[in-house]
């Protein structure tokens, strides 16, 4: 089972890189809410994979703190 706690401890640094809530897009059961936060935030373009689009767009250490959310 995956430790949520030590995610949501990640909150402050997906808003200060995102500039929106961790709680809007995190659930407990369910996990990072990827296609929604693409779709809301990062909105990649055709056919760009999400991070490609996180790394353009932020950084890469900003795609790897999405991955350490999944």
């Amino acid at each position: 089972m995956q430790d949520y706690t030590a995610k949501r401890k990640l909150a402050p640094k997906f808003q200060e890189t995102f500039g929106v809530p961790l709680s809007a897009y995190f659930d407990n059961i369910f996990g990072l809410d990827i296609v929604r936060l693409d779709d809301e935030v990062i909105k990649a373009r055709d056919n760009e994979s999400t991070e490609d689009a996180v790394v353009r767009q932020y950084s890469r250490e900003a795609a790897d703190l999405i991955w350490e959310l999944l």
